[in-house]
Protein backbone atom coordinates (compact mmCIF):
# COMPACT_ATOMS: atom_id res chain seq x y z
CA UNK A 1 0.00 0.00 0.00
CA UNK A 2 2.92 2.72 0.54
CA UNK A 3 4.63 1.90 -3.18
CA UNK A 4 0.48 2.40 -4.39
CA UNK A 5 0.86 5.53 -2.33
CA UNK A 6 4.15 7.25 -3.12
CA UNK A 7 3.22 6.64 -6.69
CA UNK A 8 -0.33 8.19 -6.55
CA UNK A 9 -1.37 4.93 -7.47
CA UNK A 10 -4.95 3.52 -6.59
CA UNK A 11 -4.62 1.14 -3.10
CA UNK A 12 -5.90 -2.21 -4.12
CA UNK A 13 -7.20 -4.55 -1.21
CA UNK A 14 -6.16 -8.33 -1.80
CA UNK A 15 -4.42 -7.75 -4.62
CA UNK A 16 -0.51 -6.85 -5.17
CA UNK A 17 0.38 -3.67 -6.84
CA UNK A 18 0.79 -5.45 -10.69
CA UNK A 19 4.03 -5.20 -11.91
CA UNK A 20 3.59 -2.93 -15.09
CA UNK A 21 7.37 -3.10 -17.01
CA UNK A 22 7.06 -7.03 -16.90
CA UNK A 23 3.93 -7.00 -18.21
CA UNK A 24 4.99 -4.94 -21.54
CA UNK A 25 8.47 -6.95 -21.46
CA UNK A 26 6.10 -10.32 -21.51
CA UNK A 27 3.72 -8.97 -24.10
CA UNK A 28 5.93 -7.57 -26.24
CA UNK A 29 7.87 -11.05 -26.98
CA UNK A 30 4.98 -13.08 -27.15
CA UNK A 31 2.29 -10.56 -28.99
CA UNK A 32 2.95 -12.10 -32.24
CA UNK A 33 2.53 -15.83 -30.66
CA UNK A 34 -1.01 -15.24 -28.99
CA UNK A 35 -4.27 -14.08 -29.70
CA UNK A 36 -5.53 -13.36 -26.17
CA UNK A 37 -4.53 -13.29 -22.57
CA UNK A 38 -7.28 -14.87 -19.83
CA UNK A 39 -7.77 -12.64 -16.85
CA UNK A 40 -8.53 -15.13 -13.43
CA UNK A 41 -10.16 -13.40 -10.57
CA UNK A 42 -10.82 -16.27 -8.34
CA UNK A 43 -13.09 -15.67 -5.04
CA UNK A 44 -13.36 -17.90 -1.83
CA UNK A 45 -16.04 -18.26 0.12
CA UNK A 46 -14.91 -21.31 2.70
CA UNK A 47 -12.35 -20.97 4.19
CA UNK A 48 -12.37 -17.39 4.25
CA UNK A 49 -8.40 -17.28 4.25
CA UNK A 50 -7.54 -20.57 2.48
CA UNK A 51 -3.84 -21.92 2.16
CA UNK A 52 -2.18 -23.90 -0.73
CA UNK A 53 -0.43 -26.18 1.55
CA UNK A 54 -4.19 -26.77 2.59
CA UNK A 55 -5.73 -27.86 -0.97
CA UNK A 56 -2.87 -29.93 -1.90
CA UNK A 57 -2.95 -31.88 1.33
CA UNK A 58 -6.92 -32.58 0.12
CA UNK A 59 -8.96 -29.78 1.70
CA UNK A 60 -11.75 -28.74 0.39
CA UNK A 61 -12.81 -24.59 -0.37
CA UNK A 62 -15.95 -23.30 -1.42
CA UNK A 63 -14.64 -20.83 -4.59
CA UNK A 64 -15.90 -19.37 -7.57
CA UNK A 65 -13.98 -17.93 -10.70
CA UNK A 66 -14.31 -14.89 -12.77
CA UNK A 67 -12.35 -15.71 -16.33
CA UNK A 68 -12.60 -13.34 -19.10
CA UNK A 69 -10.45 -13.55 -22.13
CA UNK A 70 -8.90 -10.45 -23.46
CA UNK A 71 -7.81 -9.99 -26.93
CA UNK A 72 -4.42 -9.28 -27.98
CA UNK A 73 -5.57 -6.36 -30.31
CA UNK A 74 -7.10 -4.60 -27.18
CA UNK A 75 -4.06 -4.45 -25.28
CA UNK A 76 -1.43 -1.64 -25.43
CA UNK A 77 1.88 -3.60 -24.98
CA UNK A 78 3.24 -1.17 -27.13
CA UNK A 79 3.29 1.67 -25.12
CA UNK A 80 4.41 1.57 -21.33
CA UNK A 81 2.69 4.63 -20.09
CA UNK A 82 -0.76 2.94 -21.47
CA UNK A 83 -0.23 -0.31 -20.34
CA UNK A 84 0.59 0.81 -17.03
CA UNK A 85 -2.92 2.17 -17.19
CA UNK A 86 -4.55 -0.69 -18.55
CA UNK A 87 -3.11 -2.91 -15.91
CA UNK A 88 -3.90 -0.68 -13.27
CA UNK A 89 -7.59 -0.36 -14.53
CA UNK A 90 -7.73 -4.08 -14.49
CA UNK A 91 -6.74 -4.57 -11.35
CA UNK A 92 -9.26 -1.88 -10.20
CA UNK A 93 -12.18 -3.99 -12.38
CA UNK A 94 -10.70 -7.34 -10.01
CA UNK A 95 -11.01 -5.26 -6.35
CA UNK A 96 -14.63 -4.70 -7.63
CA UNK A 97 -15.61 -8.20 -8.84
CA UNK A 98 -14.36 -9.70 -5.61
CA UNK A 99 -16.56 -6.84 -4.04
CA UNK A 100 -19.65 -8.38 -5.60
CA UNK A 101 -18.59 -11.61 -4.82
CA UNK A 102 -18.34 -11.50 -1.14
CA UNK A 103 -21.59 -9.17 -1.43
CA UNK A 104 -23.31 -11.89 -3.36
CA UNK A 105 -22.17 -14.72 -1.16
CA UNK A 106 -23.46 -12.94 2.48
CA UNK A 107 -26.81 -12.33 0.69
CA UNK A 108 -27.33 -15.57 -0.50
CA UNK A 109 -26.18 -16.87 3.01
CA UNK A 110 -28.31 -14.41 5.16
CA UNK A 111 -31.36 -14.74 3.13
CA UNK A 112 -31.35 -18.18 2.17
Amino acid sequence: MEIAREKGLPELQHHILPRTKGFVLLMKGIHKHITGVYDITVAFQTPKNPELSNLLIGHRCQAEAFIRRIPVSEIPYDDEEKSAQFIHKLFQEKVMILFLKIFYFFINSFFL
